[in-house]
């Protein structure tokens, strides 16, 4: 019976964007990224990154921090190796590294995007 209650409570109490999570998309006109900080158990903080370009999505995660080096990719093999710095308070992504899409590579050096912050709220 425990388990049960303790099931039905963390089905029913978890909601789109938890009050202590910051969820940004930002953009240049060129490419385009979301990323999302909540926490990770009970002492840990993870950054999902979603950098969109065109057709391309590709993807990676920080663990415990808010920059440093990443490596976001897809399963064929377009990837973005470099650093990244996420500003909540400025609201701003700065990229330092290298963005490979088909085998072409774009060198971004200080890179930066401005961010809207995303509320989470339910679609009506």
């Amino acid at each position: 019976m425990i388990r049960k209650l303790i099931a039905f409570i963390i089905c029913t109490s978890s909601t789109v964007m938890a009050a202590d999570s910051n969820w940004l998309l930002c953009s240049n006109d060129s490419l385009a990224i979301s990323s999302f900080e909540h926490r990770n158990g009970v002492e840990n903080r993870e950054t999902h990154v979603n950098l969109l370009f065109g057709m391309h999505m590709i993807t990676g995660n920080l663990v415990n921090t808010n920059s440093g080096d990443v490596i976001l990719s897809d399963k064929i093999n377009n990837n973005y190796r470099g650093k990244i710095s996420i500003d909540y308070a400025k609201k701003v992504i700065i990229l330092k590294g290298t963005l490979t899409i088909y085998d072409e590579k774009t060198i971004m050096k200080n890179l930066k995007l401005k961010c809207k912050e995303l509320n989470g709220k339910k679609l009506k």
